[in-house]
């Protein structure tokens, strides 16, 4: 029984412009300001599955690997990215095809898809509630950083969440007005839903209750439009159940089966662990959402006893039912926890549910508090309706903080990025990268999968981590692979930590990027970054210059030549401090008595920065454990030299004034016997 007596707040609420406006503000200013997290690199795989798969359906790439991992997936998204790509295709500006930019366009779809969900639940609070409710819904939606976060990647579920969303809203229009139509949108919201994604079977249950309502109000006139709209239905499950047959083909889908997803639908722990969940993206934690709930049933039911108005008993029975159903399935699809942040994206359908009731009965309460106050005047009276205000005002200082320690992290490069632009910069492109599987750099150089831009496109394979020390260093150069990369979680993690460290201690380990550490929930945390090599270099040198550079080792391919001969040398750097100078490297080749003799003249040279192939000069070196090296260098040894005892000195200077660093031994140069024999 819907009483129509009002409350004060409910005479004045806002009007629909302004609550529409706000809503569009809030999820707006969050979204854009994190939608590009990282990009061009992509720190959520999920991303790059459906472009990938789309990237096949055009004719551009090849994904039967993705394909048979992943089974058939529900189709909708994928179209959505293959009509992307279709059309931004021949808008690009240049020749060649960088995956990576159609990621900024489907987050922007994404961003908006968020701002259409925060619309739909304000919709579907103001047909229970009002606008007040409407208001508070929608400000949920659009500010709980959680939410933000996952509501504007490139992956199914942000339509998902509209879908949802908008399959509710319109079954509670079609109630509130009676409306075929509002009733065939949340059919086909419903439908859209399920093709997005397989489980969301609950999102259909707003057309099934609404259709239910309206012909028990008029069976003449609704039956016969609402049989039609089951026959459309009806043809949608066939095509789905039959074409796409997503039981047989998914192998996700047989995954669940086999682990017992109806027995997990069944698990207290796990019901009760995504309930937690899905009321953490409303409050954070602060479990005020069960008081409202549990208050707000309490007050809808004393509303009925002393005809007090409350929410519409058919509108609230929807959104309960859709709300208890998708808990129910998130249940049996995963276990969601805060440790792995990636999966609080399944239950948030639940959420959409949640924040409506949670709006909705936050008015309830006020509506019993408003008619029990009415005859009271006074402090207590006003104290009552700052009671009601107050619990929504406690989350938006949490949900501000959050957003914008948030908006901090994404606008910082990810360890990706650092990794991506030190491998660009001076290391040698001379082998393979090994990476371990199932970790986020595992596709760092792939262009579709890791995004990356640079201009030296590195071989990689892979490993799994128990696999890494079952073949030495010396058989993986033998495979040409070089260099491998490691986080330190991987380190930590093992099963045999000592013995994982025993093994990396006989490589080389050249670069280490600290991940920038930080306390707020994001679907990928980073860990430190190590670059080793496999081989190690040949001689070693420690010779100090000015207490700035060390030459720490060096390569050299023989210290026996003949006459015009080429020698391959490549050194190994270290900064011992910080220098805002561009020092140049020398190579100068004397014979030994000259040297002996204080009287060294240069026979052979060269000249240039000393990583000499690079980008990098010593003013941009800042990291003093990095050893700093490059592709050798190749120094003619000239054809009319005598047999005979010579020297390859390695030097620096300033460029600008000529002045040589100095050693510690006095020398401006480290010196490296080498023995000229026969002629060439």
């Amino acid at each position: 029984m819907n009483v129509a007596r009002e409350t004060t707040l409910t005479r004045t609420q806002p009007s629909a412009i302004v609550v529409t406006l706000i809503v569009i503000l809030a999820a707006l200013i969050p979204r854009l300001l994190t939608y590009d997290r990282y990009l061009p690199v992509i720190d959520y795989n999920d991303e790059v599955t459906y472009v990938a798969l789309a990237h096949e359906m055009r004719g551009m790439s090849d994904q039967t690997a993705l394909r048979e991992k992943y089974g058939a997936l529900a189709p909708l998204y994928v179209g959505l990215n293959h009509l992307v790509q279709s059309v931004q295709y021949p808008l690009r500006t240049h020749e060649w095809e960088l995956p990576a930019e159609y990621f900024y366009t489907l987050r922007l779809i994404a961003v908006g898809l968020g701002i259409g969900t925060a619309l739909c639940i304000a919709w579907a609070g103001w047909s229970l509630a009002g606008g007040w409710a409407a208001l508070l819904g929608g400000l949920l939606w659009g500010l709980s950083p959680i939410v933000v976060e996952f509501n504007s990647l490139a992956i199914p579920d942000p339509p998902l969440y509209f879908t949802c969303a908008l399959a509710l809203a319109a079954g509670l229009q079609a109630i509130r007005s009676s409306s075929l139509r509002w009733l065939m949108l949340s059919m086909l919201a419903g439908i859209a839903a399920i093709y997005i994604k397989l489980w969301i079977a609950s999102a259909m249950l707003p057309f099934l209750i609404a259709s239910i309502y309206l012909v028990r109000q008029n069976r003449q006139k609704y039956l016969r439009s609402v049989i039609i709209l089951f026959g459309i239905g009806a043809l949608f499950a066939a095509h789905f159940l039959l074409v796409l047959n997503p039981f047989a083909n998914t192998n996700k889908m047989d995954t669940a089966f086999s682990d017992g997803v109806i027995g997990h639908m069944l698990s207290p722990a796990r019901l009760l662990n995504n309930l937690w969940h899905t009321f953490y993206a409303i409050d954070l934690g602060l479990h005020l959402s069960y008081l409202v709930i549990i208050a707000g049933l309490a007050a809808w039911w004393y509303a009925g006893r002393k005809s007090i108005q409350r929410l519409p008993g058919w509108l609230l029975l929807s959104t309960l039912i859709y709300f208890l159903a998708t808990w129910w399935l998130s249940a049996g699809v995963s276990f969601v926890n805060l440790g792995y942040v990636g999966r609080m994206r399944h239950v948030f359908p639940v959420v959409v549910g949640a924040m409506i009731l949670w709006a909705s009965f936050l008015m309830q309460i006020y509506f019993v508090l408003a008619h029990w106050l009415k005859e009271r005047t006074g402090w207590f009276r006003q104290a009552s309706r700052v009671a009601v205000v107050i619990i929504p005002l406690m989350l938006i200082p949490g949900a501000l903080i959050g957003n914008l320690r948030m908006i901090d992290q994404f606008s910082r490069p990810h360890i990706s990025t650092l990794a991506l632009n030190w491998f660009d910069s001076s290391p040698p492109r001379d082998g393979i990268v090994l990476v371990l599987e199932e970790y986020w750099y595992d596709r760092l150089w792939n262009r579709l999968w890791g995004a990356y831009t640079g201009s030296k496109p590195y071989e990689w394979w892979w490993t799994k981590l128990e696999d890494l020390t079952t073949s030495t260093p010396s058989e993986y150069l033998e495979r040409n692979i070089r260099w491998l990369v490691l986080g330190e979680d991987f380190i930590q993690g093992s099963r045999n930590p000592e013995a994982l460290q025993a093994y990396l201690d006989q490589l080389l380990l050249v670069k280490t990027i600290p991940a920038d550490k930080f306390d707020f929930p994001v679907s990928r945390p980073q860990e430190d970054f190590h670059a080793y090599r496999f081989e190690q270099p040949d001689y070693l040198a420690g010779f100090d210059y000015g207490g700035t550079l060390r030459l720490m080792a060096y390569d050299l391919s023989s210290t026996r030549l003949t006459p015009g001969e080429t020698l391959s040398f490549r050194p190994y750097w270290q900064l011992e401090q910080a220098t805002p100078h561009n020092y140049s490297m020398f190579l100068h080749l004397y014979r030994q008595e000259s040297v002996d003799a204080g009287a060294a003249v240069i026979l052979a040279q060269f000249d240039g920065e000393p990583l000499h192939n690079s980008n990098r000069p010593t003013s941009t070196w800042d990291d003093l454990s990095e050893i700093y090296l490059a592709e050798p260098l190749q120094f003619g040894i000239p054809a009319d030299l005598a047999p005979g005892a010579y020297v390859l000195a390695v030097g620096l200077y300033d460029y600008q004034t000529g002045e040589r660093l100095v050693g510690v031994d006095g020398k401006s140069f480290y010196a490296i016997p080498l023995t000229i024999t026969g002629e060439s």
